[in-house]
């Protein structure tokens, strides 16, 4: 969206509703908008600013809602966010929602996530550290045109695969240069071909599962494994060190 579109949003705001914000109301210093019985959080009077952690739920007059978007330009230019909680119960992140929020430094996107939309991470120089527990995200299938990065930013240091995701897409992220560090959590049983290609700076990762997940080809093309470690469960050591590619790790370590 242009700069002189955004601007004609916001007078339509102000025009229809009185304020340029649009939010209904506010509950814990975080903004809403309702659509029926649909919750979307959404920029206010005063900018977000710190620890952020929007709730599953929301209650106002009595009544509980389901939160289930951020919307469009939510959190936009809020230079003291420095991170954010989205709930499982947020299905879509709005264009631009977090764009611009220079002191961004970590965000966890919910199970429930199924949608991110364009620029939400644009101009994010801080963001460094994103765990992902949304399954639709994570398990994709990618190419190298569009994937993880390009969603969130190839300038994140460390991802963290989350808790009930079962897969990692084809080419998920290929092309995140700066990533450096690499948590996947012990659902993960299979990981796509190209995964991690293309991350030259990768050289710590943490795999949780006793059992080492199933590659579908070459998962780790141009990373550098004989500097890299691999840290897994003390129990599952001699099965990491006998099973490729995982056995290609310069140090694996147990924890």
């Amino acid at each position: 969206m242009s700069s002189i579109k955004k601007r004609l949003v916001d007078v339509l705001r102000f025009i229809t509703v009185g304020n340029p914000w649009y939010y209904d109301f506010e509950v814990d210093g975080i903004y809403y908008s309702r659509n029926g019985s649909d919750i979307t959080v959404t920029s206010g009077r005063n900018k977000y600013s710190g620890h952020v952690v929007v709730p599953d739920t929301v209650t106002r007059k009595n009544k509980t809602y389901s939160v289930i978007a951020i919307g469009e330009s939510a959190f936009e230019s809020c230079k003291e966010l420095t991170d954010v909680v989205i709930p499982d119960s947020v299905r879509s992140v709005g264009n631009y929602a977090f764009e611009s929020c220079t002191a961004l430094a970590s965000v966890v996107i919910g199970k429930g996530v199924t949608s991110i939309g364009e620029r939400v991470f644009a101009k994010c120089p801080n963001l460094r550290s994103v765990t992902l527990r949304s399954e639709n995200i994570v398990a994709s299938r990618y190419n190298w045109i569009s994937n993880i990065p390009t969603l969130i930013g190839a300038k994140v240091k460390e991802y963290v695969i989350g808790e009930g995701v079962t897969a990692i897409g084809r080419d998920a992220f290929y092309g995140c240069f700066d990533i450096k560090s690499v948590t996947i959590s012990a659902t993960v049983k299979k990981i796509g071909k190209g995964a991690f290609s293309g991350c030259s700076d990768l050289t710590d990762v943490t795999c949780l599962a006793e059992t080492p997940a199933v590659v579908e080809g070459d998962i780790f093309i141009r990373v550098p494994l004989d500097r890299a470690t691999l840290h897994v469960p003390a129990s599952a050591l001699e099965r990491y060190k006998n099973t490729a590619p995982w056995s290609g790790f310069a140090a694996i370590l147990p924890m």
